[in-house]
């Protein structure tokens, strides 16, 4: 099954064992910055671009795009 575009806070809850609240918070934030450096982008309340919070919460992306740098 392909991954979904956007992360929710589910996603966040899980991969950082935050409380709801925060993981909404990080949402806004991270969209925040998206729209700051790209004013154009489509943003979805509650949710976020996948890629962005992959690169800002993890790092590199592989070559694919989907998902970490064995190295890293």
């Amino acid at each position: 099954m392909a991954q979904k575009m956007y992360v929710d806070v589910n996603e966040i809850m899980k991969d950082w064992g935050c409380s709801r609240a925060k993981g909404y918070q990080i949402i806004a934030e991270l969209n925040a910055q998206l729209l700051k450096m790209n004013p154009h982008s489509i943003i979805i309340q509650g949710k976020c671009n996948r890629k962005w919070y992959l690169e800002n919460c993890y790092g590199a992306l592989d070559d694919e795009g989907g998902g970490l740098d064995e190295d890293s």
